[in-house]
């Protein structure tokens, strides 16, 4: 069984709150098309359009600490800076990740006792206070 989407239009297959959701999706499409044309370009004009693009919409967090790390390991580490680098530097990102997890878990294991009960009182109450017939 196969999905048929050639009469769906986009509006059908992405939701409708997208917008509201996320206030940069409406170019997200044009920015992707700008960015593939510029492949056609020579290497000097795809340097001014990518760095159009960084003006305009910024750079992903994180995005340049190995180039801000270079630098400053390179000198002292020579070929191995990467691996100076990096092997730390995932280190923390994967302690932030099972952090983050751990957390959610944690709390959703705290509340969840707490909404049982919550709810088991409330209807336990209903019981005590409804009249015997």
């Amino acid at each position: 069984m196969s999905a048929d989407f050639s009469s769906a239009s986009l509006g059908d297959v992405l939701p409708r709150d997208a917008a509201r959701a996320a206030p940069g999706f409406p170019l997200l499409l044009p920015v992707a098309g700008l960015l593939i044309a510029t492949c056609w370009l020579d290497q000097g004009l795809q340097c001014v359009a990518a760095l159009a693009m960084v003006i305009l919409l910024g750079v992903p967090h994180g995005a340049l600490d190995g180039e801000i790390a270079r630098p400053l390991l390179r000198p002292r580490f020579g070929w191995a800076w990467f691996p100076v680098f990096a092997v730390p530097y995932l280190g923390l990102v994967a302690g932030v990740l099972t952090l983050r997890r751990i957390t959610l878990e944690g709390l959703a294991a705290l509340t969840l006792p707490h909404m049982l009960l919550d709810g088991l009182s409330a209807a336990l109450s209903r019981q005590a206070t409804r009249p015997v017939r």
